[in-house]
């Protein structure tokens, strides 16, 4: 329960929007990285940066385009 918690903590500190897939892309990250539940929030930025990708390409697919 910690490491979703540690997770949900990031991207809140982050301000990166709590989705499933958000808290997915940390969990993710945080195996990748091997960092201990502990030590997440000392390490929030490379664990967001799967996450913040997400939030971005997501952006940017729903933009309008100009014409």
């Amino acid at each position: 329960m910690s490491i979703l918690r540690n997770a949900i903590v990031c991207l809140e500190k982050s301000k990166i929007p709590i989705f499933k897939d958000t808290i997915i892309s940390v969990l993710e990250d945080q195996i990748n990285h091997d960092v201990k539940p502990k030590e997440m929030i000392a390490n929030r930025e490379k664990l967001v940066a799967g996450a913040t990708a997400l939030i971005e390409k997501e952006i940017s697919v729903k933009k309008p385009i100009n014409v």
